[in-house]
């Protein structure tokens, strides 16, 4: 996500489900991360400055196409559900959202 607070907050729900949260400001920087670490599950915002979490979420699935992805939208109106299921994400909510949310779908995936 790019907005720090929206950063910190997932990473706070994270590691309070006893997982090592890393954080990234821009899909480059995730992908960067990806590279240099071992990751379980990705948790993405759509709207994103300089890749958007779509493109994020196809490069991802083309390197690593068992990872999942959870996408998070402050838009649903304009990215619906169906439509980026589709695009090939695990998983979609919108925001906001409550934080048991975001716990549950790590439970799910991991």
């Amino acid at each position: 996500d790019d907005e720090p607070i929206m950063r910190s907050l997932l990473a706070r729900v994270v590691e309070r489900e006893g997982l090592r949260a890393l954080t990234a400001a821009s899909g480059t920087e995730a992908l960067q991360l990806l590279e240099a670490n071992q990751v379980r599950l990705v948790i993405s915002d759509i709207v994103m400055p300089d890749m958007s979490g779509l493109e994020l979420l196809a490069t991802i699935k083309a390197r690593r196409p068992a990872l999942p992805v959870l996408i998070i939208t402050g838009h649903a109106s304009e990215f619906r559900k169906e439509n980026v299921l589709a695009a090939g994400a695990d998983g979609y909510i919108t925001k906001p959202f409550k934080n048991v949310e975001i716990a549950q779908r790590l439970a799910s995936f991991l």
